[in-house]
């Protein structure tokens, strides 16, 4: 069987950030779904912009992220850019199944990308990166049942949930936010 793939890498010489525009497209274009899965989330204004729209173009969109990684300070920050993705209707589900290493995105069954990119500031803008698009029907299939078999691992956030978090925890991840492009 043959596919085209894209193998576009980043790093942090140059303007362009290749995998970040990818995922941005991708999400833009979107029309049915977008499942993304990422140990680490900490995304850049033009992605998390890109995320909402799509949501609210009336895309399913859905995120997985661990509900434990293996950084609290990461998980805060995660935390701290969940509630606007709320509000545009964007699915969150905490993996609950050991570590969560899957850096997936699959859109649409017909493009997938896996590869080392987290969604995170240090993945799009300071690390040497590789993520491989994938233009083809069945490799996307096997990525999103990989993504639903997960799915069975998880738990989804609610709003109600997210909107009960403790005082301590609110203040917490926001001031962690402050320095996630450094994290």
């Amino acid at each position: 069987r043959k596919s085209f793939a894209q193998i576009v890498t980043s790093n942090p010489v140059g303007d362009v950030r290749s995998i970040s525009a990818g995922y941005v497209k991708m999400l833009s274009q979107a029309k049915g779904y977008v499942y993304l899965q990422t140990p680490y989330f900490m995304p850049d204004e033009s992605f998390l912009l890109a995320l909402k729209s799509a949501s609210m173009s009336g895309v399913d969109v859905r995120l997985m992220i661990p509900e434990h990684s293996d950084s609290v300070i990461a998980d805060y920050a995660a935390m701290s850019y969940l509630g606007t993705l709320f509000s545009a209707g964007v699915k969150v589900y905490l993996y609950r199944g050991g570590v969560l290493h899957s850096k997936t995105v699959v859109c649409d069954d017909y493009l997938s990308s896996i590869g080392s990119t987290n969604l995170d500031f240090r993945s799009f803008f300071y690390n040497f990166e590789v993520s491989a698009f994938v233009y083809d029907k069945g490799v996307a299939q096997n990525v999103k049942e990989c993504f639903l078999k997960d799915l069975q691992q998880c738990r989804q956030l609610t709003l109600n949930e997210y909107r009960q978090r403790s005082f301590f925890k609110r203040c917490a991840e926001s001031f962690i936010k402050l320095f996630s492009p450094l994290l």
